[in-house]
């Protein structure tokens, strides 16, 4: 009987070279949008006019502006949305711009006027992630136009980002923001809102806007081989190498 002694060697080979793939795979771990809120609103007299997502998570929100109109047409408040949110399971991306407006043409209102915009989501990573968010907050012509960024883990007490802004009647401005970095496995919420308020005998104007651009990307674990993988490989390759067929051994 003829016996070939390298057929052990060969499972070995093949065992290793399977634990090298495994090892430097990457991770199942992944980040899902949770919850995705997007609206858009304008008062004016108690009449209001709104339109939002309907709960659909993620893809466009583009409606046409909402208006609301008042006291023979010289009050009017009106808002607007323009939004794209893709998660593919590894990664995030969202952006997306708010505005609000309320004014009257008269000496005062003559009831509330009220226009405002909101985008609200949330987030699990079940790994580390890269992220990226920058952006900007304005206000503008004096009414009570609130703006406000927000972008927090919720399992810890400080927020990645907090803004607000109540501005005072008569001024103007932008708050710009721009933050990157690393995130822990966790839940994450980020809102962007904006809402200018013109009341009786208030000032006559307001604007308010929100505009940002965010990216999370989960970091791969194995993105590197470690030294353990590299001994597989070598291991694999040097049984490789080793196999040759061996003596025949007679009967």
């Amino acid at each position: 009987m003829k016996v070939k002694r390298y057929g052990t060697r060969l499972y070995v080979c093949a065992a290793v070279l399977i634990l090298f793939f495994v090892s430097v795979s990457p991770a199942l771990s992944t980040i899902t949008l949770n919850q995705d809120f997007r609206s858009i609103e304008a008062i004016a007299n108690g009449t209001s006019n709104a339109l939002t997502n309907s709960g659909v998570l993620g893809g466009t929100f583009n409606p046409p502006p909402v208006a609301a109109t008042a006291n023979n047409g010289l009050d009017v408040a009106a808002a607007s949305i323009a939004s794209a949110l893709t998660n593919n399971g590894t990664s995030l991306a969202a952006q997306g711009l708010g505005q609000t407006s309320a004014s009257t043409e008269a000496a005062s209102a003559a009831s509330e006027i009220f226009g405002g915009s909101l985008w609200a989501f949330q987030f699990t990573t079940t790994a580390n992630a890269q992220f990226a968010l920058s952006g900007q907050l304005t206000f503008a012509n004096g009414a009570v136009d609130t703006v406000q960024a927000v972008f927090q883990n919720q399992a810890l007490p400080d927020p990645l980002l907090q803004l607000l802004n109540d501005s005072t009647p008569g001024l103007s401005g932008t708050i710009p923001f721009n933050l990157s970095g690393t995130l822990i496995p966790g839940i994450y919420n980020l809102q962007m809102s904006a809402a200018s308020d013109v009341f009786p005998g208030g000032p006559t104007a307001g604007e308010g806007s929100w505009e940002f651009a965010l990216s999370v990307r989960e970091i791969p674990p194995n993105a590197v081989p470690e030294p353990a993988t590299l001994f597989l490989l070598a291991a694999g390759l040097w049984v490789m190498g080793a196999v040759r067929p061996g003596r025949k051994v007679q009967p």
